[in-house]
Formats: C-alpha cells, sequence, structure tokens
C-alpha cells in the first residue's frame, strides 16, 4: 500500500535589518506575532517563550494547524520564522504585505521559502 503524505505548508520567513529595538525580547515581539497569526489566519493554541541576555528571543507557538517558530537576533537586526501548517497559507505578496505592515520593513528586507514535500 502506498502512503500518502496529508497537506503541509512549510515556509521559512527571514527578515533583515530590522530594527533591533523591535525585536530584542518577548514582551515586545508577541503582540506582533499575535498580530501576525491572527491575520495569516492561523489559530494559536499555545506558546512558550524565553529570552536570552543580553538580548534576543525564542517563541513557539503551537496552532491548531501546527507550529510557528520565531528567533530574533537585535545584534544582527534579523528574525526568523518558521511555519508549518495543515492548510493553506497565504500568497506570498500577501505574506510580505502584513510583514511589512507589522514589523515596519520594506518588502526587499523579506525573504520567504516554501519548503516541498514530495508524495
Amino acid at each position: 500500500m502506498e502512503a500518502k503524505r496529508p497537506l503541509i505548508e512549510h515556509k521559512v520567513i527571514e527578515i533583515f535589518k530590522i530594527k533591533s529595538k523591535e525585536i530584542k525580547n518577548c514582551n515586545i515581539i508577541f503582540p506582533k506575532i499575535k498580530n501576525f497569526s491572527d491575520k495569516m489566519g492561523l489559530k494559536i493554541l499555545g506558546k512558550k517563550y524565553y529570552d536570552f541576555k543580553p538580548h534576543g528571543a525564542t517563541l513557539i507557538f503551537i496552532l491548531s494547524s501546527s507550529h510557528l517558530a520565531v528567533h530574533t537576533w537585535p545584534e544582527n537586526e534579523y528574525l526568523h520564522m518558521d511555519i508549518v501548517t495543515c492548510g493553506k497559507l497565504p500568497e506570498e505578496n500577501k505574506i510580505k504585505n502584513i510583514i511589512k505592515d507589522i514589523f515596519g520593513v520594506s518588502k526587499n528586507q523579506i525573504i520567504i521559502r516554501g519548503i516541498t514535500y514530495e508524495n
């Protein structure tokens, strides 16, 4: 019997040259990620996060459709997101517009990579 993989959407999002004060700790990042999740149609069921010393953060979210991980490097003005869902995500241009509005960056500061899974 041949196994068939379920629908999986997997996006890796990188934001470059983001103001370090915007990503220095979880208290600042969490409302932005909550706003991002809402606009993306992602329902957060649980969360765990950690602030690194002297700066930087990791936030992990359990979604109704899988998970979202966020990691920041304020000293490099860099934010990394990993989203895995078993539902459809918005198209890339819409995702970039959502990020641009929430984080105050331009579209050329955002790289989105889709990871494909073969059946």
